[in-house]
């Protein structure tokens, strides 16, 4: 760890003034976040619907479901889709097969299969896991560590869930919607906030709301979304995101 400070202060001394009093912001936010589990006080439930003007979860869950998105969350005529597009329907169909089954293939992985209780900050290719330390911790630029951040990383990202959300827009399959409730859950009680590689950069987070968003805005309705605690919980890691 000191090495990773040792660095920070030889790029520090090369900065102008206005750049340091901005990185001594974010430092300082930084040092309330090690010593502390969540920016939310209490649970989300009872925290979040002040923060927004609304009474309860509920109401906020359809607050956020009814906000515009720009890409294609439904489909209007499934039917016609897969009628008249059947290849590019069996394609997406043995993605997301391939998706369910934990069977992935990232930055030159080769098709690797997974146990399906997934280790977050596991880079798979060369089997290194990475530690859940406090993300400032973290040297993500670490030459000694054999290891490609990048792995971890593109898991978190669960864009890979992309084609599971495209088989339920098609069909409207709850084992979808429950497939993706399933792996949120696990990522989100895996990954508690600010601690290991998958909080160390501002992008992986960012990345992270963008997948999550759409996948809200596929899958809000369905029966396996309904439940209060878990609505909370989502609502509760999003807004985690965004601080």
């Amino acid at each position: 760890m000191s090495s990773i400070w040792a660095n920070r202060l030889r790029r520090a001394v090369r900065r102008p003034p206005t750049e340091l009093f901005y990185h001594g912001k974010l430092e300082f936010k930084a040092l309330k976040d090690r010593f502390r589990t969540s920016p939310i006080p209490t649970s989300a439930e009872e925290s979040l619907p002040p923060k927004f003007g609304v009474k309860n979860i509920t109401e906020l869950w359809n607050v956020v479901a009814a906000q515009p998105f720009f890409l294609q969350t439904n489909l209007e005529k499934p039917n016609i889709f897969r009628e008249q597009l059947k290849a590019e329907v069996d394609r997406i169909t043995r993605a997301s097969d391939e998706a369910i089954a934990f069977m992935f293939d990232f930055l030159g992985s080769g098709k690797t299969r997974q146990k399906a209780n997934l280790s977050w900050q596991l880079d798979f290719k060369n089997n290194v896991v990475w530690p859940l330390d406090f993300f400032r911790d973290i040297d993500v630029l670490d030459k000694s560590r054999k290891s490609d951040i990048k792995m971890p990383w593109e898991l978190s990202r669960l864009q890979w869930l992309t084609p599971v959300a495209q088989c339920y827009m098609l069909n409207g399959d709850e084992r979808c919607a429950e497939f993706v409730r399933d792996v949120l859950v696990h990522w989100i009680d895996a990954n508690p906030y600010g601690r290991g590689p998958n909080w160390a950069v501002t992008m992986e987070a960012a990345m992270r709301i963008y997948t999550w968003t759409w996948l809200f805005h596929i899958f809000h309705a369905s029966k396996a979304w309904s439940e209060l605690s878990y609505k909370s919980k989502l609502l509760g890691a999003l807004y985690e995101h965004g601080v």
